[in-house]
């Protein structure tokens, strides 16, 4: 698939995107600074018939926001099997409302 990038207003920022969708993963950048502070590998197992979703910090520091908008985007993975690369560069402290479009920007940008 094709890489896309796009730009968009997330929390009052402007905020770059670049989205991959890759054979068995899809790799997102999400940046308001210009480069990536964090990045996180995340998936979807399944437990019988509820999902659990892992998530873990693979460079950098753990941060809430990484977490809850990783999660937010395994939410629209389909297949929901994928795994998700995401890399963040994101200004300090994020309300809910920012987070919310923050995930909206991501998935305007998705080519999964």
């Amino acid at each position: 698939m094709a890489l896309v990038h796009g730009v968009s207003r997330a929390g009052g920022e402007h905020t770059e995107v670049v989205c991959q969708a890759l054979a068995d993963a899809v790799f997102v950048i999400v940046t308001q600074v210009g480069d990536v502070s964090c990045i996180v590998d995340a998936e979807v197992e399944r437990a019988g018939q509820d999902p659990i979703h892992s998530v873990r910090v693979v460079l950098g520091e753990y941060s809430p926001v990484a977490e809850l908008v990783a999660r937010r985007i395994l939410e629209s993975l389909s297949p929901p099997r994928m795994r998700l690369v995401l890399s963040f560069g994101l200004k300090d402290r994020f309300s809910t409302d920012q987070v919310k479009d923050l995930v909206d920007a991501i998935l305007q940008h998705k080519n999964w």
